[in-house]
């Protein structure tokens, strides 16, 4: 890939960077490895975990530099639905309450995912708090 930080600073030089097609490989099956599961998942193999995501862009014809702004639209986990978005989010089951008092999302509410926008915003929820 680039071989850049999300900031832009280059850390890897050209000779260390992998193409689209092994940065994915071995995501896939590097995750599979590092937790002991090449048996049971990281590749598409008859008698694996199937689990998928539908993304909100091809990874493989997005520019690199809009990668990092690939959302999922429907995660799906063990045969059951765990995410969705977009034309998906009536899919998605509700999410858990927040059970710690001092976790910033209870106070703030949800980040508001960038996509393909250029810029972040944030939703905010109010508590009443001035």
């Amino acid at each position: 890939m680039s071989g850049k930080t999300l900031g832009g600073a280059k850390l890897q030089g050209d000779r260390n960077l992998l193409d689209r097609t092994e940065a994915l490989r071995l995501y896939t099956t590097g995750g599979a490895w590092i937790s002991g599961e090449e048996g049971r998942k990281g590749t598409l193999e008859a008698g694996k975990l199937a689990d998928l995501a539908i993304l909100s862009a091809d990874y493989f014809k997005v520019p690199e530099d809009r990668i990092k702004d690939i959302e999922s639209l429907l995660t799906i986990v063990g045969g059951k639905v765990v995410y969705g978005a977009g034309p998906y989010s009536r899919l998605s089951p509700p999410l858990p309450p927040v059970s710690q008092e001092w976790l910033p999302v209870r106070e703030y509410g949800e980040y508001y995912k960038r996509g393909s926008r250029t810029r972040r915003t944030w939703r905010v929820r109010s508590r009443g708090r001035s």
